[in-house]
């Protein structure tokens, strides 16, 4: 008895929920960016491959979409990122296991 209740709300349940996940990444992509944020990014040495998901996302704008101006900084031998960060030279810092 408990199931065929159940059974008889499943495809109004379903339809429900396919529009709910249907409209969800709309909601949340389309926002309106009316500032804009600057940030710098200190890297832990000179510019690599390994942070190329970085440069990859300022191109692509994915942080101009949320509203971010990325900014990054290399790093020279004699400089720490987290000094640096510390500082309040950058906003943010990648650092190693040694950090």
């Amino acid at each position: 008895m408990v199931i065929s209740k159940i059974m008889q709300k499943l495809p109004a349940l379903l339809l429900l929920t396919a529009s709910l996940v249907s409209i969800t990444p709309t909601l949340a992509t389309h926002k309106d960016v009316t500032h804009i944020e600057q940030v710098k990014l200190q890297l832990n040495s000179t510019h690599q491959f390994r942070f190329a998901g970085y440069y990859m996302a300022i191109e692509k704008g994915f942080y101009k979409d949320k509203g971010i101006e990325t900014q990054i900084l290399e790093s020279s031998r004699t400089q720490d990122s987290i000094e640096e960060l510390i500082d309040g030279h950058s906003n943010y810092a990648i650092s190693g296991a040694d950090a």
